[in-house]
């Protein structure tokens, strides 16, 4: 069975809040594979969306984390993807009311 959350539930939108809040202060970095398995998205695409000109669409950049090693904080990953949900809601929202 399939388990739809309802986009107008307040409910919901604080679980939302209070997880991303949540995130930010356990500051986990994440290495590449796991941002790819994360988003769904791939190497080349990431690196892409990291030097997008639209900021609003514009993917967190890299921690070095020494030599050749890197990370992204996973809460800023988190985020991006929150961000991409609320902006698929809100077109949907505009949509219903026209």
């Amino acid at each position: 069975m399939l388990n739809v959350l309802n986009k107008n539930d307040p409910l919901v939108f604080t679980h939302l809040i209070q997880t991303t809040e949540e995130r930010r202060k356990t500051m986990k970095i994440i290495r590449l594979k796991e941002v790819i398995s994360i988003t769904g998205l791939a190497k080349s695409t990431i690196y892409a969306k990291m030097s997008s000109d639209d900021p609003a669409n514009r993917f967190p950049k890299n921690l070095s984390l020494g030599g050749s090693a890197s990370g992204w904080l996973e809460s800023e990953v988190f985020d991006w993807i929150n961000q991409r949900i609320e902006e698929r809601n809100q077109k949907m929202n505009k949509e219903e009311g026209a």
